[in-house]
């Protein structure tokens, strides 16, 4: 079985190619429709306005996430988690988004199951880019069915639940993980491949 490599999208071939794959398991899962315009995360992953990270068997693109540092532009979540994401700044943490988040078996033709994916090594990059660039904190929105895999993982749902616009007014969560406390916490499988 061919084994993942996984890289920095450094082109914007490679920002395009993340993108369309977003696209295609983005509007399989009814998050964007035909008529939906282009997302503002994406126009930002297109600009190079986020670390963009892909997952790839051979030359055929199977996974993409993307971290949005904090900045002049915010961060994208803030549209719909602001009191949140003031009370994280307020208390002096160095935040980022995890967004843009795909995997998908381009042989098969399906979405792949969390088991036999690229989404830990994805993950496993994005935490790793955190820590280079010193942000201790990740701010994410799932889908509430989602949470189960990002808490195996650390991150801590906030008490609201909310229409997300930006994914077709589906429910949406927002979630937080504290790098420092992940990174010291119970060894485990998970926590043995992320860190």
């Amino acid at each position: 079985m061919e084994a993942y490599t996984y890289s920095k999208a450094l082109t914007q071939r490679e920002r395009t190619e993340a993108v369309a794959l977003i696209t295609l398991v983005f509007k399989r899962a009814g998050y964007i429709s035909d008529e939906t315009e282009q997302s503002s995360l994406s126009t930002r992953v297109l600009r190079g306005e986020a670390a963009t990270f892909l997952a790839k068997k051979g030359d055929l693109l199977c996974g993409t996430l993307s971290v949005f540092d904090d900045g002049p532009l915010g961060v994208p979540l803030e549209d719909i988690f602001a009191p949140e994401i003031s009370e994280l700044r307020n208390a002096g943490k160095k935040l980022a988004e995890v967004g843009q988040f795909a995997v998908y078996d381009p042989r098969n033709d399906v979405t792949m199951p969390v088991g036999i994916n690229p989404a830990l090594g994805l993950f496993k990059l994005v935490f790793a880019y955190a820590k280079a660039n010193k942000i201790d904190t990740l701010c994410i929105t799932v889908n509430p069915k989602h949470e189960r895999f990002y808490h195996a993982m650390g991150f801590v749902r906030w008490e609201r639940e909310c229409s997300y616009a930006a994914v077709n007014g589906h429910p949406a969560v927002g979630m937080t993980l504290d790098l420092h406390i992940a990174e010291k916490g119970p060894v485990g499988l998970l926590r043995k491949l992320l860190f």
